[in-house]
């Protein structure tokens, strides 16, 4: 982990910190400078670790160090220290870690215990579709029906053994699928200590926003213990689609999964467009629970890992297993070197990966060596085939790629490349991640089983340079197969403005840092729904979430300008249904300047649907949004450390069909008896005490929140 000097970001104050010395119970020593290449280390079942203590030190204006320190058990003497601290890590080769940085360079943050029942993984896992086969697709229409019981459970996902938040004690969790028209049936048991809930990514929920899943939105969150049944009917859904935790940022915890969606129309169609059909999760992976980072992350004294809202991911998860350094883990807990997942296909075959990217934060540029990619699908849209080296998948998209298993006989292997986009995290950071994509036979065995010589394509982007944007806002055209045209007329355009910046809450008159929409930071009060307010009549919005409301006929624009300072970039997702993307530029688009040029600037003709984008800094989409599916839809950035922060807003459809929603019994019954004004995570750290010059560089023209 890198500390940043104070010139890169023009952050103060600046902070260094000092680590603790190891103990006898951690795995990790100066000694162990070579990785071993242990297969599925995440099924590890251990004890529980006391947690470290840490010594932080914040640096006053003379430079000189003032201690902060949190005692526990480990607690010992440590060397004074002044200045700012930098580390560069050299960037290691797969299985090759750098050598032991110096003490300083840890950061150390209290862990959960470790719970005794460890994941069921006990080999690399591997996730092919069942459905799509033609007999598959002929069923007639039924009920899916899943049990997800979400505990507790020790992993080691990238190497550093932690505690995960599971379902079925799977990670990922396990995948789902259905055909058009079947109804998908979730009980959900919550085994763990604080509320859950469930979203599904992508669904369109026509008539069943109350199963959207998102808690202080749609639902009442589940509470510890509870338990509740979703039940939602596909419609005019197909594609790749995903589940996951939408309360705080459990997600990165490990509450995620695949959920897919076969039809008849699928333009896609196995046995034509492609062999063979599996999912591949990528994500990045944190070694701190999601609720220390969150209560760190905003705490301008002591931000999480010395920079505020800056949380640079530790690795890179490929179908669930990484590779971090493990000399950077936390000392006092164990941390193995896992082998790369392997991700096998038939030699000679074209097998279709799902990509699902379940980052709590980060951008992922996916690539194999010697393969290039075809991609066939963008979040649940199939498209005209384009061939890259290369693919961005931003936080919460989805992309198939086709690849050709043309280089090579059964037992060859090409090293699998899942880079962070550093440039819209840390512009000095560089996090990636392999696996292995090896041949097999038809039967499923190879000839060898050696790992990767290869190198990577010469023309990838490099990612701590590169502008975080989507591919079809990078030069290349992705348009669907089955032909949709936008509507060329609408009866209400809205503006979004994503600001980071100071926010001021009227109720308390305290200054507060936070990421916004429209100048409002949301509040999650997650037992009091704000579906719920619109069904009995009452306003929304105010202080507690910018909002907007499309009460028209046809169709409307929602303007989302990006105005935060560089290099931030924002995945937005919209729940409820996909939207066309009309229009993207540089800068920042008006309503009024809309209303111009809107007539000959939108594409209306087949434009991308879809339901996340990628919207770079300092840049503006133009998202038109059919009104035929009513409801309060969160809008909001997928990356989980923001929207905790604050950053989402409430699009309301229709609010006169919303007051005719049906109210389930059980669903009403979540609400009985709970406090309405609990907050859900995401910490607002008061500001007040600093002087209105040392908040400029944050943005102080922000003034409501």
């Amino acid at each position: 982990m890198r500390l940043l000097p104070v010139a890169v970001l023009s952050l103060a104050p600046v902070f260094a910190v000092a680590q603790t010395t190891p103990t006898a119970s951690s795995s990790t020593t100066a000694s162990d400078t070579v990785a071993s290449t242990t297969a599925a280390a995440s099924a590890s079942t251990l004890t529980s670790q006391a947690p470290s203590s840490v010594t932080a030190g914040l640096l006053d204006a003379a430079s000189q160090l003032i201690t902060i320190t949190t005692t526990g058990p480990n607690t010992a003497p440590l060397p004074s220290v002044t200045g700012s601290v930098f580390v560069s890590f050299p960037a290691p080769q797969p299985y090759v870690t750098p050598t032991l940085p110096a003490w300083g360079a840890f950061w150390s943050y209290s862990q959960p215990p470790i719970p005794a029942t460890s994941t069921t993984a006990a080999a690399p896992p591997t996730f092919t579709v069942s459905g799509g086969s033609a007999a598959a697709l002929a069923a007639a229409p039924q009920e899916r029906e899943y049990t997800f019981n979400i505990g507790y459970a020790a992993g080691a996902p990238a190497g550093f053994h932690r505690r995960l938040l599971v379902i079925n004690n799977q990670y990922p969790g396990p995948l789902i699928e259905a055909n058009q028209g079947d109804t998908v049936v979730v009980h959900v048991n919550n085994g763990l200590d604080i509320p859950q809930t469930i979203h599904w990514h992508g669904m369109r929920q026509n008539g069943t926003n109350v199963m959207d899943g998102v808690p202080g939105f749609s639902q009442c969150a589940i509470p510890a213990g509870g338990s509740f049944t979703y039940r939602f009917q596909v419609d005019g859904e197909m594609g790749t689609y995903w589940y996951h935790s939408h309360y705080g940022n459990t997600l990165a915890d490990g509450l995620v999964g695949g959920l897919l969606i076969h039809a008849k129309n699928d333009p896609l169609v196995q046995g034509v467009d492609y062999d063979d059909d599996q999912v591949v999760y990528i994500g990045d992976f944190m070694n701190d629970d999601s609720e220390v980072i969150i209560e760190n992350e905003t705490n301008i004294l002591t931000p999480y890992r010395g920079i505020p809202f800056v949380v640079e991911p530790d690795a890179v998860l490929i179908n669930g297993i990484g590779q971090a350094n493990c000399n950077n883990a936390q000392r006092g807990v164990p941390c193995t070197q896992n082998h790369p997942a392997e991700v096998n296909v038939i030699a000679g075959k074209q097998t279709r990966l799902r990509l699902i990217n379940h980052s709590g934060q980060a951008l992922i540029r996916f690539s194999i060596d010697n393969h290039q990619l075809r991609v066939i699908e963008a979040d649940d849209t199939g498209v005209e085939s384009v061939w890259v080296n290369e693919i961005p998948v931003g936080a919460g998209q989805r992309y198939s790629v086709v690849v050709q298993a043309n280089q090579g006989a059964a037992g060859s292997s090409f090293w699998i490349r899942a880079h962070v986009a550093t440039f819209c995290i840390n512009p000095l950071a560089t996090v990636n991640g392999v696996g292995i994509l090896r041949y097999t036979d038809a039967a499923g065995g190879s000839v060898g089983l050696a790992d990767p010589t290869t190198q990577p394509w010469s023309n990838l982007k490099i990612p701590n340079v590169a502008v975080c944007q989507d591919l079809d806002d990078d030069g290349t055209a992705l348009v669907p197969l089955i032909k949709e045209n936008a509507p060329t007329t609408t009866s209400q355009t809205a503006v979004m403005n994503s600001l980071f910046g100071i926010f001021v809450d009227p109720n308390t008159h305290t200054a507060f840092m936070g990421f916004g929409m429209n100048g409002v930071a949301y509040k999650n009060y997650i037992n009091n729904p704000l579906l719920t307010r619109v069904m009995d009549g009452i306003a929304i919005g105010g202080n507690e979430v910018a909002s907007v409301t499309f009460d028209g006929q046809g169709s409307a624009d929602l303007i989302i300008n990006v105005l935060d300072p560089p290099p931030i970039g924002h995945p937005f997702h919209l729940h409820g249904r996909p939207f066309y993307i009309v229009k993207r530029g540089s800068g920042a688009m008006t309503s009024t300047l809309w209303a111009l040029t809107r007539s000959t600037a939108a594409t209306t003709t087949n434009p991308l649907r879809r339901d996340t984008i990628v919207i770079p800094q300092w840049s503006y989409a133009v998202l038109r949004i059919k009104l035929d599916d009513p409801g309060v839809w969160p809008l909001h950035c997928h990356i989980g450390w923001h929207l905790a922060a604050g950053k989402m807003a409430a699009v309301v459809i229709g609010s006169a069909a919303v007051k005719t929603f049906s109210r389930p019994a059980d669903w009403a019954a979540l609400c009985d008896g709970t406090d309405p004004n609990v907050i859900g995570p995401g910490r607002r750290s008061d500001m007040s005490y600093m002087p209105p010059q040392a908040r400029a560089p944050y943005g102080v023209n922000t003034v409501v929140g």
